[in-house]
């Protein structure tokens, strides 16, 4: 990309709102299916939305919207009425249209420092997977425990296995 003009290239607020309205207007900005500058209007259908994953990480709390978002937009932001990105677009349900995920500006704002100082996000973890144990297990191995976590396995080389789990 050749931007023969050296000023610094204007950027849109971020929001500073800590609440998100569900029926607010939204707008997704991005380059959907390659499409340049493209806009798709919505409104906020939920927030606080858990999606789970693939991988074996916690994910944020999201923003849902029915705004049209197609490959090509993740990453792009998600504005408000008044121009502030209130968070980033990460994907949509492949399997239902009209249902697409943003990560809130407020989860974005904790990593952005280390994104800027490091290229990447640096996330903190124990090297092992786990699972709560259901209270009814507690009970029949009479386990003397309100509530634990189980674990199942331990990454190789990881944290927990340094340490000696």
């Amino acid at each position: 990309m050749d931007v023969p003009d050296k000023r610094p290239l204007p950027a849109l607020p971020l929001s500073g709102a800590t609440r998100i309205s569900i029926g607010e207007e939204v707008l997704a900005l991005g380059s959907a299916m390659g499409l340049n500058q493209t806009v798709s209007r919505g409104i906020v259908s939920a927030t606080d939305r858990y999606v789970s994953s693939a991988e074996p990480r916690e994910s944020p709390p999201l923003i849902q919207t029915d705004a049209a978002v197609n490959p090509g937009n993740s990453g792009g932001p998600l504005v408000n009425r008044c121009g502030e990105v209130i968070g980033l677009i990460t994907g949509l349900l492949s399997e239902a249209k009209g249902i697409a995920f943003a990560v809130p500006v407020s989860v974005i704002t904790t990593f952005l420092p280390s994104l800027l100082k490091e290229g990447r996000v640096i996330r903190p973890w124990l090297g092992f997977y786990g699972q709560f144990v259901p209270s009814a297990l507690i009970e029949l191995l009479r386990i003397p425990l309100v509530e634990g976590l189980m674990v199942e396995a331990v990454v190789a080389g990881g944290p927990a296995e340094r340490a000696g789990l």
